[in-house]
C-alpha cells in the first residue's frame, strides 16, 4: 500500500508531459481516426528552450512517431537523450519558423503520415506551467499527407513536394521506418554526430589525440585496415561509418571521432597530384578520459573530388551527387566531418597551396557519437 502512494505521489518528469501534451493534439487532430481528416493547422508543444522532440515508435495497439527536422528539411542538430522508456521522448531539437515536422501514427490496417510546416512560433506567447516545467505551442501548416491501407496502398496528396526537395522523401520515409522499430529507444533523425569544443571539456579531445598518437607511434594496433573510399562514394563512406559507430556503441560508453584532412600526394607514380584527403579514426573505452582510449582496427578515409569547384555545375554528376548527400545535414557537419566550412573553402586553400608550393598541417576535428552515453567527462568528475 505505501509503495502505492508512492507511485500515486511520483512527480511527472518534463518527457512524461511533453509526450502526453504531443498525443492530445494528434488524438485531437484525428490521427488516430480510422479516416483522418489531416488539420490543416495543428498546434504542436514545445520546451521552455523552444524545443521539439523526436518520439515514439511500434507500439502494440497504437504507434505514433513524430519527428522534427531542419527548415530545409534535412537531419538537424539535436540532443539524444538516456533512460528512455519504450516509445518514449528520444531526443530534443531547436526548432524555428520553417521547420519542417513529421506525423505518423498507425493502428491496426491503417496508417496516416503527415509532413508539416511551423509557421508560427508565438514569439509573444505566455508560456504554461505544468507540474513546475514550462511549455509552449507552435502552429504548423500541411504541406503533405497520405494514408496506407493494410495492403500497402497509398492515398496521398501532390508527390511533387518531394521532386522540390528531396530531404522530404528522406523524411517521409524515416517515419515509416521508425514507425516499424518495436519499442524504439533511440533516434533515427538527428545528426550522428556531435562535434567537441574545448568548452564542453578539453580533456576529452586531449585523451582522444594521446591515445591516437600513442596507439600509432607504439604500433599498438599493427593490424590497421584502412577503408579507402572514392570521391564518388561519399554515402558509402558515410553509411559504413555510421554503421561501425553503432555497432561499437553497443559494446562501449565512449565513443569518439577523430577527423584529420589533409591536402597530400599519397601516390607513388604521379608528381603533383595533390588532393584533400579525409581520415577518420575511431576510439572508444568505458571510462572516458580516465582511462587511455582504444584506437579502432579500421580506419576510414575519405578522397575528396579533385574537381570540387565543379559541385555547382550540373554537368560533373559525381560532385553533385556528394553535394546533395551534405544537404541532408546542417552547414555545421562539414566542418565536423571534414575541419572545414565547405568544398569552396577547401579549393581555396588547396589552390593557394599549389601557387605558393608550401605544405599544411592537418585539419583535426573530434566528436563524439550521439547515441553514445551522455558523459562527455569521467565518473569521477560527473560525481563532484
Amino acid at each position: 500500500m505505501e509503495l502505492q502512494k508512492k507511485d500515486q505521489q511520483k512527480k511527472l518528469t518534463w518527457r512524461e508531459i511533453y509526450l502526453e501534451e504531443t498525443l492530445n493534439a494528434l488524438e485531437n487532430g484525428g490521427f488516430y481516426n480510422r479516416h483522418c481528416q489531416f488539420p490543416r493547422t495543428i498546434k504542436l508543444p514545445i520546451t521552455w528552450k523552444e524545443c521539439m522532440c523526436e518520439l515514439g515508435g511500434m507500439g502494440n495497439q497504437f504507434s505514433t512517431v513524430l519527428l522534427v527536422s531542419t527548415p530545409t528539411g534535412g537531419y538537424p542538430v539535436g540532443m539524444a537523450l538516456y533512460g528512455i522508456k519504450p516509445n518514449g521522448v528520444q531526443a530534443t531539437v531547436k526548432v524555428y519558423e520553417k521547420s519542417y515536422v513529421g506525423i505518423a501514427t498507425k493502428h491496426c490496417d491503417y496508417t496516416h503520415l503527415a509532413i508539416y510546416r511551423i509557421s508560427d512560433m508565438h514569439k509573444d506567447q505566455t508560456f504554461v506551467d505544468i507540474e513546475g516545467y514550462s511549455f509552449g505551442s507552435v502552429e504548423a501548416v500541411l504541406c503533405y499527407n497520405a494514408d496506407y491501407s493494410k495492403d500497402g496502398t497509398c492515398k496521398s496528396s501532390d508527390e511533387s513536394l518531394f521532386i522540390k526537395n528531396t530531404n522530404l522523401d528522406l523524411l517521409k520515409n524515416k517515419l515509416l521506418e521508425k514507425l516499424s522499430i518495436r519499442n524504439c529507444r533511440t533516434p533515427i533523425y538527428i545528426e550522428p554526430l556531435v562535434r567537441l569544443n574545448a568548452n564542453m571539456n578539453q580533456g576529452i579531445s586531449n585523451a582522444i589525440e594521446h591515445g591516437w598518437k600513442n596507439n600509432v607511434s607504439l604500433g599498438v594496433n599493427t593490424d590497421i585496415l584502412n577503408q579507402w573510399y572514392g570521391s564518388e562514394d561519399l554515402n558509402l563512406f558515410h553509411s559504413n561509418l555510421m554503421e561501425e559507430l553503432s555497432r561499437l556503441q553497443n559494446e562501449y560508453k565512449f565513443v569518439y571521432v577523430r577527423s584529420s584532412s589533409s591536402f597530400a600526394n599519397i601516390s607513388e607514380t604521379e608528381e603533383n597530384s595533390h588532393n584533400w584527403y579525409t581520415e577518420i579514426s575511431i576510439l572508444y573505452n568505458n571510462n572516458g578520459d580516465a582511462e587511455p582510449l582504444n584506437l579502432h582496427h579500421t580506419v576510414f578515409t575519405y578522397e575528396h573530388s579533385t574537381e570540387m569547384s565543379s559541385a555547382e555545375e550540373k554537368d560533373h554528376f559525381v560532385s553533385e551527387k556528394n553535394n546533395n548527400f551534405m544537404r541532408q545535414f546542417t552547414r555545421s557537419y562539414f566542418t565536423t566531418l571534414f575541419g572545414f566550412k565547405s568544398w569552396k573553402e577547401m579549393e581555396e586553400i588547396a589552390v593557394n597551396l599549389k601557387t605558393e608550393n608550401s605544405k599544411m598541417e592537418p585539419v583535426i576535428t573530434y566528436s563524439k557519437f550521439y547515441l553514445t552515453t551522455k558523459q562527455f567527462f569521467t565518473k569521477t568528475e560527473l560525481t563532484k
